[in-house]
């Protein structure tokens, strides 16, 4: 067992892990304190000062040296189905501003690529109407296969029976739902394991003393996860502390996002870390807290893209959270051809997650974190001769 599930035993002590708390409150207007214990009505940008209990830093200090370890060891599928032909798989990512989104949707165009599958693409910009009819469309379309990336399978149940009905093959990647009526499979890259990493590192980098806002995503629960397994971590973190937490919708990003960030860090002067639900949504902080006269924080976020990692190694963005998600995508691909053929889907592929500070990130800054493993070439290999090696 990786050294990260011993927040596991942290979390015995406030018997949280294991109760399944922690899990933050998605509608607007509220502001819950960092360790999941307290809830205090307000605006979705007010302010809640609250500190979580003591704990052993030392494990949490093991949690963030691992989660800085090199993957070495194939940990996928070992054995395949033959290929299917003359397939047409249709994408549909949350949303294209979400980078985390499109690189899943890279993904699954390269790999339909290699397998000589027809690929098609919408982007619904994070609107559920827009979600609903890129579905239908896919449905109208012809497809044998559709991915869904990070979208809610409720707020698209009328399309998504339709295609079901249809034997249509639906695969959600990194959806998170325990809604699968009319899901073929799904794909993970264990968000709430990059929760803990993320929570670790910031108790550890800050000796136990952060001040943070927060900025999440209520919209997809694969950022609702993340969330808690942060939280998790930091009920064993000395006087951490939450100021702030605003809520923001992908549609924000280009648009609002930044203005709210300033008032944010203007109401509360003593913060000096930023949590964010993931690397788009962290651009615009940044930008905001490298304005003149603005207070310098450190950012923390989510999914490994390249433009982050450059942020953080040149030092405008503390750490990240990389998760491998054109892997995610082939992952998805992969689920398919099992499903076509009747085969069991491999629902976790085991995609890695690793931290990256300013220590590491100059060897990810130019590709994005893919993983550390050739995962297309092992995709590659098991379809072209039904299995590889570890």
């Amino acid at each position: 067992m990786r050294r990260w599930c011993l927040i596991a035993a942290l979390a015995l002590a406030t018997a949280a892990f294991a109760a399944g708390c922690g899990s933050s409150d998605d509608s607007a207007g509220s502001t819950t304190a960092a360790g999941g214990a307290a809830t205090t009505s307000g605006s979705a940008d007010s302010g809640s000062t609250t500190s979580t209990g003591g704990g052993d830093m030392a494990a949490l200090q093991r949690i963030v040296d691992d989660a800085k370890g090199t993957a070495t060891t194939w940990p996928g599928p070992l054995t395949s189905p033959p290929v299917r032909r003359g397939v047409f798989v249709f994408s549909i990512p949350c949303a294209k501003v979400a980078e985390g989104c499109a690189r899943q949707d890279t993904g699954v165009a390269a790999a339909a690529r290699a397998l000589g599958w027809r690929y098609a693409t919408v982007d619904p910009g994070g609107v559920p109407d827009r979600q609903n009819a890129a579905l239908q469309q896919a449905i109208n379309a012809g497809a044998n296969v559709i991915i869904l990336h990070a979208i809610d399978p409720s707020i698209v149940s009328g399309p998504l029976a339709s295609a079901s009905a249809k034997g249509i093959t639906v695969i959600c990647a990194a959806c998170e739902t325990d809604n699968t009526r009319d899901i073929s499979g799904q794909v993970t890259f264990d968000p709430q394991k990059q929760g803990v990493i993320l929570g670790a590192y910031l108790a550890t980098a800050s000796d136990g003393t952060a001040n943070f806002v927060a900025f999440n995503d209520p919209e997809y629960p694969v950022v609702t996860r993340r969330w808690t397994g942060f939280q998790d971590s930091l009920r064993a973190c000395p006087d951490c502390k939450m100021l702030a937490e605003s809520k923001f919708l992908a549609t924000d990003i280009g648009t609002t996002l930044g203005t709210r960030a300033q008032a944010v860090l203007q109401s509360n002067p003593s913060a000096d870390w930023a949590y964010v639900a993931f690397d788009s949504a962290a651009t615009p902080i940044i930008q905001t807290a490298a304005q003149a006269g603005a207070q310098p924080v450190k950012v923390i976020s989510y999914d490994g893209g390249r433009a982050n990692i450059g942020f953080v190694r040149d030092g405008r963005q503390e750490a990240d959270v990389g998760g491998a998600l054109e892997w995610v995508g082939w992952a998805a691909v992969d689920d398919a051809n099992r499903l076509l053929n009747r085969a069991p889907p491999v629902e976790n592929p085991h995609v890695p997650s690793k931290l990256i500070t300013r220590d590491n990130a100059a060897q990810y800054a130019d590709t994005g974190f893919q993983g550390d493993i050739d995962y297309a070439a092992k995709y590659e290999q098991l379809w072209s001769t039904g299995r590889t090696t570890r």
